[in-house]
């Protein structure tokens, strides 16, 4: 008995030791040898942390208008199963409520998303038959605004109300969201930020690090109510905001040069179409346009694909007649361009090729700068190919720029080499067909070498870059790529363009004239090709032109691709398009018109028959300007002065003055002191340009209404052409506006006619 009482307590003895030393080892393994596992593990039922989300760079134009930005945003979520448990409520059941009913009704009302759609999100299951506790509702209850967003809140706030429950199975999680302020406005230039927050095209793409910034954490330990322990124990990196980015577009530019494409895309339905603004002196883009185009803000509602195609960037053309001027300027600048030479003009066989003139009778023969004005492919077959020879103009055209890259800022720029095979290949190159494929943004980089003296610029999107961490400002200068032609050649082909534009009887870029201004241009016409043949029923129609010719400020470039319905009038609508869009914008840089102090010409109908043929003909009469009586001083600073010893100074050295306000002293004045006196109108303003309202204008010619609308501020818009009949005037968020009507004044020609 008593050996057995031993046994059992030796037994026992020895269990308890096994287990005190398997105690002791756990204690050992847990705090000594595997602590750090543990202590970790611990850790995170105390700790947590918070992410601190980046703000994501704004993006805005040259002037500090916002063109895209992070505001706060809601995405609207359902709970299905607490929508069903509410559903079977007794309670609510008595009170005649059908919450999913109610629920469904209004979400559909606010969003506007289908009734049938929503059922199927309130009553979602998982596979094993379980509701879901959260559904969201894409893509109308995505991200939606704050005014939206409140509007939801009253509605769950009344169905709370109304069936006495906290919660009914809506929910709002807080967002941010990408918005752009201006909607369509450059949304091929500046692309978007799509549902999953990833940036597709454009500048968001571009610069998408930049903009993005780095998100940042804190950590912290917490008791077990969740209430934060001092801040002692917090573990903190900062967020790191990204960038903002502040482009060369110049949104005014953009929304004209937008404006004058919307109107015509909806009257002709063209494929698509491409405007380019840009300053030739430094290369920056002003403006870029594709028609079709899409919403950023609500870029999935767009069905058709080719609306997001920037065509500036990416697609390959020949850019036809307006690669004339590269072909004149290689021509001038070899000194092989003489103006009055002569050629025949109608047909000529080059390269094993006969080539046309779009007159293939011709003109006869006739000097080079009248086959540049009627854009003749014979004078510059001769020109290109036979003078400059296959080697010096292909030489020209790679210095230009074509077939490389321009530098513009924005992905997936087309880059393709010209490859020429055949002397035919030189031959068509000359006037702008055959190999020559090019974008539109390396025809308007090209053509600005032109505009601006004979400098080929680095195409530039991008005025400066902001850190809002330090302040810092990264400005982006002009970059000179090469110079390509002198500024006497550039100057000289200058001349030649205008004369294009200026010339109404000969010049094929007639219609892009514009009273009062300098403008340098060339008209395109193009058969489209694919798949290496000529397509006869489709045209693609182009207008390239820079003004003031002697000092530009804006270089515009129009593609319009096989716009339907247009009865052969291709050509003018582009130019008349141009038109509008240079004036505009000319306006809008305050650039004055010029006076001319040669002559004007003035067309008139002759009340009485020519010829049996002609019952009316039209004459030019040459009538001299009379000049001041000194041109040659420097304007005065009147400034502060009052109004009647402004005038008596200004009327001292010959000026022609206006007083524009009602006050008695001079605010400004335009032009500004110090700068050339060249014989217009000196207005003097007596009170703030934004406070005074456009004078009556009756009578007054088109030149003088460009010169008041452009010290004004008004964004004017003419027609006919002749003097001021009638004028009306409006408001609107873009600015002030004013619409003219003229007509031209008869002039009775007592000169006999000639036969």
């Amino acid at each position: 008995m008593e050996r057995r009482i031993k046994a059992r307590s030796l037994l026992l003895m020895g269990l308890f030791i096994l287990g005190f030393i398997i105690l002791i080892s756990r204690i050992l393994w847990y705090q000594v040898i595997n602590d750090e596992f543990w202590m970790d593990k611990a850790r995170q039922t105390w700790s947590t942390e918070a992410a601190l989300k980046a703000k994501r760079g704004t993006i805005l134009d040259r002037n500090g208008v916002i063109l895209a930005v992070d505001i706060p945003a809601y995405t609207v979520a359902v709970n299905p199963k607490l929508i069903q448990q509410l559903k079977a409520d007794a309670t609510i059941r008595e009170q005649g409520i059908d919450i999913e009913r109610e629920i469904v009704s209004g979400l559909s009302e606010l969003l506007h998303k289908s009734e049938s759609e929503l059922y199927k999100l309130v009553s979602a299951q998982n596979k094993k038959g379980i509701y879901y506790e959260q559904r969201e509702v894409r893509i109308e209850g995505y991200k939606i605004d704050q005014a939206l967003g409140d509007r939801v809140k009253a509605l769950t706030s009344e169905l709370g109300k109304k069936t006495g429950k906290k919660e009914v199975g809506i929910y709002l999680i807080d967002e941010v969201k990408r918005f752009y302020p201006k909607g369509r406005l450059a949304s091929h230039v500046l692309g978007y930020i799509n549902m999953e927050g990833r940036a597709v095209s454009g500048v968001e793409e571009f610069y998408d690090s930049e903009l993005h910034g780095t998100d940042g954490w804190l950590q912290y330990d917490k008791d077990r109510t969740g209430v934060k322990l001092p801040a002692s124990t917090e573990v903190y990196r900062p967020k790191l905001d990204g960038k903002d980015i502040y482009l060369t577009i110049d949104a005014r530019i953009q929304t004209i040069i937008m404006d004058s494409m919307r109107a015509v895309y909806q009257k002709y339905r063209p494929q698509s179409m491409t405007t380019i603004a840009m300053d030739p002196h430094t290369g920056d883009l002003l403006g870029m346009a594709n028609m079709p185009d899409y919403d950023p803000n609500r870029y999935w509602e767009t069905s058709d694909m080719g609306a997001f195609y920037n065509h500036a960037i990416k697609s390959n053309y020949e850019p036809g007649s307006t690669f004339k001027i590269i072909t004149l300027a290689a021509a001038v600048q070899e000194g092989i361009f003489q103006p009055e030479d002569r050629f025949l003009s109608g047909k000529i066989s080059a390269g094993g090729e006969t080539i046309k003139d779009i007159n293939p009778e011709g003109w006869g023969t006739i000097t080079y700068l009248e086959g540049l004005k009627r854009s003749s492919n014979v004078a510059f077959v001769k020109l290109g190919f036979e003078k400059l020879g296959s080697d010096k103009l292909s030489t020209y055209i790679h210095q230009f720029g074509y077939g490389q890259g321009t530098g513009i800022q924005l992905p997936g720029e087309l880059v393709k080499p010209i490859v020429y095979q055949y002397p035919a290949d030189y031959a068509a190159a000359s006037y702008g067909h055959g190999k020559v494929w090019i974008t539109p943004i390396q025809q308007a980089a090209g053509i600005s070498a032109v505009a601006n003296g004979g400098r080929l610029m680095k195409t530039n999107l991008l005025h400066q870059m902001i850190d809002p961490s330090n302040k810092g400002v990264n400005h982006v200068p002009p970059v000179v790529v090469r110079d390509v032609i002198s500024q006497k050649t550039a100057a000289q082909v200058g001349h030649y363009l205008e004369q294009v534009v200026s010339d109404q009887k000969l010049g094929t870029g007639k219609h892009a004239y514009i009273e009062g201004y300098r403008i340098a241009g060339k008209t395109g016409t193009t058969i489209k090709a694919s798949e290496g043949r000529y397509e006869g029923d489709k045209d693609m129609f182009s207008f390239i032109g820079y003004a003031p010719v002697d000092e530009p400020k804006l270089l515009l470039y129009t593609i319009i691709d096989n716009p339907q319905h247009t009865e052969g009038e291709g050509s003018r609508i582009t130019s008349l398009m141009f038109r509008e869009m240079m004036l505009k914008s000319l306006q809008y840089l305050r650039i004055a018109p010029e006076l001319s102090q040669q002559s004007h010409k003035l067309q008139t109908t002759l009340p009485f028959p020519v010829d049996k043929k002609q019952q009316t003909a039209s004459i030019h009469i040459q009538i001299p300007v009379k000049p001041s009586r000194s041109t040659n001083w420097i304007v005065p600073n009147l400034t502060s002065k009052g109004v009647d010893p402004a005038i008596k100074e200004l009327n001292k050295l010959g000026a022609n003055t206006q007083v524009l306000g009602e006050g008695s002293s001079v605010v400004s004045q335009y032009p500004q002191s110090g700068e050339s006196y060249k014989g217009d109108t000196i207005y003097l303003l007596t009170e703030q340009a934004a406070d005074i309202r456009l004078p009556t204008m009756k009578g007054k010619s088109l030149r003088d209404v460009l010169q008041v609308c452009s010290v004004l501020d008004y964004h004017c818009k003419m027609e006919g052409e002749g003097y001021v009949v009638s004028q009306t005037e409006q408001s609107k968020d873009s600015g002030r506006n004013a619409s003219f009507v003229l007509e031209p004044r008869g002039i009775q020609s007592k000169m006999p006619l000639s036969r």
